[in-house]
């Protein structure tokens, strides 16, 4: 009996160790510019409503690998991206070509609770709420998530490039992306997951436009230019 109960003991330690990696990172290429997290904000920026960015780790991916039953157990996980979008208006959208869950509505607690996930950080919603409402400039009571398996992700560095097809239109402002990933050795436990700083906010309400004084300096100097020439050419 203490044998079984040292046995489960350390299999309950052995799921809280491999739950407390934070290392996942969602990096901008460059057609996606991004700003660091910091100001108002606790995550990074982009102006983009439909951004493209790599997900990736630095550090241990927190995935068992081990012996078990005699038998070696390599590590296997499998990396996810949950997609915020405030408010409740259905937003239809592929990520990478597959078509995410249906959306769940989330206005409180944790959010991979709020997905059906077990392990993992705290991932608590208010301040996914600020960051969306300072992208915004606006209060919201809520998102709409979904979230869609991206693909296997084995070991730290590996690199999973994201993209979206948004139908009929694009992320509004305060969209959040955040990934996690599950332990398939573990009963799909959540091990590994991007902090706050290293997920992304749409903020484009400072996305930069010509002012119309610049656009009309613009037009008058290429009439100027071309005047110019004719007369060069004259």
């Amino acid at each position: 009996m203490r044998i079984l109960a040292s046995a489960a003991i350390s299999f309950v330690l052995l799921f809280a160790l491999q739950a407390t990696a934070d290392n996942m990172k969602l990096e901008c290429i460059p057609s996606t510019a991004c700003t660091a997290a910091g100001g108002s904000f606790a995550t990074q920026q982009t102006t983009s409503t439909n951004p493209t960015f790599d997900l990736t780790n630095t550090g241990t991916t927190g995935l068992y690998a081990g012996k078990n039953k005699n038998h070696q157990v390599d590590p296997s996980g499998t990396a996810y991206l949950a997609i915020l979008v405030p408010g409740s208006s259905p937003l239809t959208f592929t990520v990478n070509g597959s078509s995410p869950d249906d959306p769940v509505t989330y206005t409180s607690g944790r959010l991979l609770t709020a997905l059906g996930e077990s392990g993992g950080n705290p991932m608590n919603f208010q301040p996914y709420k600020s960051t969306a409402e300072a992208a915004r400039g606006s209060s919201i009571s809520g998102f709409e998530v979904y979230d869609v398996a991206l693909g296997p992700f084995n070991e730290s560095g590996s690199i999973i490039p994201v993209s979206f097809d948004v139908k009929h239109g694009a992320f509004p402002n305060g969209t959040i992306f955040v990934g996690f990933l599950e332990d398939n050795n573990q009963r799909s436990v959540v091990v590994d997951q991007t902090s706050n700083s290293e997920s992304i906010v749409v903020d484009g309400r400072n996305s930069p436009t010509p002012e119309p004084g610049t656009l009309l300096l613009t037009g008058s100097s290429f009439l100027a230019a071309c005047g110019f020439i004719r007369r060069k050419l004259a």
